[in-house]
């Protein structure tokens, strides 16, 4: 334990030292488990800015130089800049509501009563078309199921509710569950734009291409590297080359 607690303390000090921190207080962060408000981080040199909104971030950002992981060196512009918000959808949120834990476990206990009231009263179907239902969604909520795999079987437990019994509460209860399946598979789908379709594509310059700018394309903001000099905003370009997050691309003829 005091090894790795020497290690930790000494890989600090180090990223503190290249970072232009303090490295005493930093290290006291690892080997005295030290504590700061973000009054004092700043005070004492851990942190550069301590801004109460977002516009205010924006605004002492401005005009700061800041080193990237390829060790190039740019100073933020962030004159003019705008901010968006994007609120969940109504499937993000049905997602995001059932994968709290609290009610994953309501969910868990619902499956299985309905499971068990079925065993033991079969013949009523609606205590096991919930439990089935419950458990499925539990299981996604607690990771257990992926939602590509949760779609599936939520799919296939529909299927053989149709097939089952055409009755009126069975053909709903179906209905139910092959909605709940698709809206599950939609918010899961793999996006249509791979690394092979982005090549060979033409995309629009957002911000000039200096080398480094942004781009538009299929309506999605891409960070960009022009390999053949500057490329002026509102000027279309041929993407090259996908490297992570980052597009190479040359202007367009």
């Amino acid at each position: 334990m005091k090894k790795i607690t020497e290690f930790s303390a000494k890989w600090m000090r180090t990223i503190a030292e290249e970072r232009g921190r303090n490295m005493e207080e930093a290290q006291l962060a690892v080997t005295e488990s030290k504590s700061f408000s973000d009054v004092e981080a700043l005070e004492v040199n851990l942190i550069d800015l301590r801004p109460d909104s977002l516009r205010n971030l924006i605004s002492q950002i401005n005009g700061r130089k800041v080193k990237l992981a390829s060790g190039a060196e740019v100073i933020l512009d962030t004159t003019g800049y705008e901010t968006t918000r994007n609120g969940m959808s109504a499937i993000e949120r049905f997602l995001h509501t059932i994968s709290d834990p609290n009610i994953a476990y309501i969910l868990l206990s619902l499956g299985t009563i309905g499971i068990i009231a079925e065993i033991y009263n079969p013949g009523t179907f609606f205590p096991g078309i919930l439990g089935a239902i419950s458990l499925l969604m539990a299981f996604y909520s607690l990771g257990v199921l992926d939602a590509n795999l949760g779609g599936i079987l939520l799919i296939l437990l529909a299927f053989g509710l149709f097939i089952a019994i055409a009755t009126i509460t069975i053909s709903i209860a179906a209905i139910f569950t092959f909605i709940i399946s698709r809206i599950i598979s939609a918010y899961r789908r793999q996006p249509s734009t791979g690394r092979e379709e982005l090549i060979g594509k033409t995309a629009l310059v957002k911000a000039a291409l200096a080398p480094e700018g942004i781009v538009l394309f299929k309506g999605e903001r891409w960070t960009a590297e022009s390999e053949a000099g500057r490329v002026e905003a509102g000027e279309e370009v041929i993407i090259n080359k996908v490297d992570s997050l980052k597009l190479y691309v040359t202007k367009k003829q």
